[in-house]
């Protein structure tokens, strides 16, 4: 698993992209940028001044899981994009609320270039 943590500001989801396209292979880069780019551009304009956004990406078998967590109390409100608005690059997208915030994850066929 790889993980990584980005305070919120105007470059975060551009941050959020180039990590992800260094561990995928180049085939699935575009498809992999995309998704977590829509997922840190909902998770951004949710989370409290000062937050951070943690990202995870975990490679099995062929498939990626991307996980971005924040520790907003509360997803589903705000005028930001939908959490949804990856899924039609990803094969399967979920949303939880946590304790400690919240987590929308999605799945993509996209190996990594290397494993940890």
């Amino acid at each position: 698993m790889h993980e990584h943590s980005l305070s919120v500001s105007p470059t975060t989801i551009e941050q959020a992209q180039a990590w992800i396209r260094a561990l995928v292979d180049p085939e699935s880069a575009d498809d992999a940028a995309t998704i977590i780019g829509d997922l840190v551009g909902a998770a951004g304009v949710r989370t409290p001044p000062g937050g951070r956004i943690q990202l995870a990406a975990t490679s099995q078998h062929g498939e990626l899981t991307i996980e971005v967590r924040t520790a907003s109390p509360d997803m589903s409100s705000g005028n930001g994009p939908d959490w949804s608005k990856c899924s039609n690059r990803a094969w399967s997208m979920a949303t939880r609320q946590t304790d400690s915030g919240y987590i929308a994850m999605a799945k993509v066929n996209c190996p990594r270039r290397a494993e940890p």
